[in-house]
């Protein structure tokens, strides 16, 4: 792992040789540690309690359960765990790149279909591409929305994560969801915490994004940010600067393509 890459915000790496009692975890500034776990991120519960695999689970992270290690994933399906086991060390990361750089592999030129395979996770959890192939020919795995505990000979068991409340009614729902939200937000600034997340919500001219934007005000969410233009023909056609004035947030504009203007290895 070179410098730069261990030092983004929220990445980590973690290698554990077979049978070994000690797992290694290389970490960005951002990824809070102590003795019995680790994690990035933050969840509807109390940061303390570290229960971050029982609650809804925005980020990663890992604990100690006995002599085994529980690894958790988010609860949604835009970010994973991506693990492969070499010469008998396992291999884990938040992080695609970080992986890859973690274990001394790379991803094979030849090979058309990791654009589709890391995309198929669209399709639902039951029908993804769970393993893309790397250069060396081993398989590396990819996975959402569950927890995995891994004993010290590597052994891998996926549980899924906990379900959500049956709702009688919309109002019963709009409920969960808002208390939900509130406590990510007392989670995440935390006073036990190393780093506090402020809430930052993105916004744009469809539905999804400013009702993400409502919902992130019950988090005490006081900025925006949004794209100057889409992918579309008009400049402005999709900025949600406008929205988010009218509800009293102070907004930034961006243009879409802005990060790639950064050396600091934004894609990780």
């Amino acid at each position: 792992l070179t410098a730069k890459m261990v030092a983004c915000w929220c990445c980590w790496a973690l290698t554990w040789e077979r049978g070994a009692g000690i797992a290694k975890v290389f970490h960005g500034p951002w990824v809070e540690t102590n003795k019995a776990f680790f994690v990035e991120g933050a969840w509807d519960g109390g940061f303390s309690a570290a229960q971050f695999d029982s609650s809804f689970m925005t980020g990663t992270g890992g604990k100690i359960e006995g002599d085994r290690l529980l690894l958790a994933t988010p609860s949604h399906t835009l970010d994973r765990l991506n693990v492969i086991e070499k010469s008998g060390v396992l291999y884990v990361s938040n992080s695609l790149p970080c992986l890859l750089a973690a274990a001394d592999e790379a991803l094979d030129r030849t090979f058309l279909f990791y654009d589709s395979y890391v995309a198929s996770i669209k399709y639902g959890l039951g029908a993804y591409e769970k393993r893309i192939p790397t250069l060396s020919g081993r398989a590396l795995e990819f996975y959402y929305c569950c927890n995995l505990v891994v004993s010290r000979d590597h052994e891998i068991r996926s549980t899924p994560k906990v379900a959500s409340p049956r709702f009688r009614s919309y109002a019963a729902y709009r409920d969960v969801v808002n208390t939900v939200v509130r406590q990510i937000g007392l989670n995440s600034m935390d006073r036990s915490r190393k780093v506090n997340y402020k809430p930052l919500a993105t916004v744009s001219r469809g539905y999804d994004s400013p009702t993400a934007m409502i919902l992130s005000m019950l988090a005490d969410c006081k900025e925006a940010i949004t794209f100057k233009g889409s992918r579309g023909t008009v400049a402005d056609e999709d900025c949600g600067t406008r929205l988010a004035e009218m509800v009293g947030l102070s907004v930034k504009e961006f243009g879409r393509l802005d990060y790639c203007r950064r050396g600091d290895f934004p894609e990780v």
